[in-house]
């Protein structure tokens, strides 16, 4: 499983190269995509998923944009995230709104690349808005955190929803794009979310960051919460590709922790 993560990441990045924006801005990070090395996470998600409801079928090239386009949706969440927590400078590298700019560029871009998917164009579109509504949920909890002190600590449940918002769209695409059946959308969703915003608090402060306490998202350390989630997304998936999905994403989670420097997104 870890070799299959592994040529995932390889994949995801080889692709990401080749859909950074075509400008002088970005040829800094030809050789190595921005944040190289991250885990991927809402890649790796969406990958794991579609292996669990297509029943292992080979994960066919015409879907990997979406893991890119979710990818580069990420890396615009960061690179806007960055550019408002880190001090105000008068270098060009430093400089907050060229990093603004540089952000709206990838999400354009993730934008553009999600329709550029080989399928029917009513999977196109149902993918194209699943993008739309959890890049803008995760700019939502951007702004209703900017500025916060406490919100790792104690950290508010609809806040973390939002955070988490690209690897619940990530598990939601995996099932449109198989056109599994609808039942399990929203745990999917809550999953996902729940996975990526633990994953972050676990690298972030795995020691120290305490998780809410509501029913579903309880825990007493981030970690255990991703678990439970990884069994809740491999729960969604028929049998017996659950228990791979499970396998495969334990693997990853177990992995992450090398790829991402602690005190950033997963």
């Amino acid at each position: 499983m870890r070799e299959t993560i592994t040529r995932r990441r390889a994949a995801i990045e080889d692709a990401l190269r080749n859909h950074l924006p075509d400008v002088d801005e970005f040829e800094q990070y030809r050789e190595g995509p921005v944040s190289i090395g991250r885990p991927r996470t809402r890649g790796q998600v969406f990958l794991a998923l579609f292996d669990g409801f297509s029943a292992g079928t080979r994960v066919p090239d015409r879907i990997l944009p979406i893991a890119v386009a979710l990818e580069l949706a990420s890396l615009q969440t960061r690179v806007h995230r960055t550019a408002l927590e880190r001090p105000r400078s008068t270098t060009a590298e430093h400089d907050p709104t060229r990093d603004i700019l540089r952000g709206d560029l990838l999400e354009s871009t993730a934008f553009e690349t999600m329709l550029s998917v080989r399928a029917s164009p009513r999977v196109v579109q149902r993918c194209f808005g699943v993008l739309v509504r959890a890049s803008r949920r995760v700019q939502e909890g951007d702004a209703m955190d900017y500025g916060a002190e406490t919100v790792i600590r104690h950290p508010d449940l609809d806040v973390g929803r939002r955070f988490g918002a690209l690897t619940g769209g990530a598990a939601e695409l995996a099932r449109i794009v198989t056109e599994a059946d609808d039942d399990y959308r929203r745990r999917l969703i809550d999953a996902g979310s729940a996975f990526e915003y633990h994953l972050w608090l676990h690298l972030k402060s795995p020691k120290t960051a305490i998780a809410e306490s509501s029913e579903s998202w309880k825990s007493s350390a981030p970690v255990d919460v991703c678990r439970r989630q990884i069994d809740a997304l491999a729960d969604c998936c028929p049998s017996p590709s659950g228990e791979r999905v499970r396998r495969q994403l334990r693997a990853f989670l177990e992995e992450s922790t090398n790829y991402e420097a602690a005190g950033s997104r997963a």
